[in-house]
């Protein structure tokens, strides 16, 4: 850094930035994302419910997103379950609304450190149903 009087009181440094520290942006190389089975062909009987086995953790993610088939045209309606504890249910959102489509997909933010899936098989007969949940960061 250098100094100099440019006259009438003033003065004037000049300082170079060369080996300072700062932060540079940088472009994002990739999203982290994992996939976790919740339902493998899962026999759900008429008119009930079926959740994922244990909470999972979704700590760090943002979205939640579910891919599902079912294996007739029946209406079914998946949820995404949370917990802020993994061990009581505290809400619920609808990942996809009830439809007869067999192979479906959406996604819901993530609303709490713990999550199961749920399925309501709205239909007359049992089903088997198999669902992958992908959590997004």
């Amino acid at each position: 850094m250098t100094t100099r009087y440019l006259g009438d009181g003033i003065w004037a440094r000049r300082s170079s930035i060369e080996n300072a520290e700062i932060m540079m942006p940088v472009d994002i190389q990739n999203h982290h994302s994992e996939s976790i089975q919740v339902h493998n062909n899962t026999v759900v009987a008429n008119a009930t419910y079926a959740d994922s086995s244990t909470w999972l953790p979704c700590e760090g993610f943002d979205k939640i997103a579910v891919t599902f088939k079912n294996s007739g045209s029946t209406a079914s309606v998946i949820y995404a379950i949370f917990s802020q504890d993994g061990v009581n249910m505290e809400g619920q959102i609808s990942i996809l609304p009830s439809a007869t489509d067999q192979h479906r997909a959406g996604e819901v933010p993530v609303c709490a450190p713990y999550f199961k899936i749920r399925v309501h098989n709205g239909h007359t007969a049992p089903v088997t149903v198999s669902a992958t949940a992908t959590l997004k960061a």
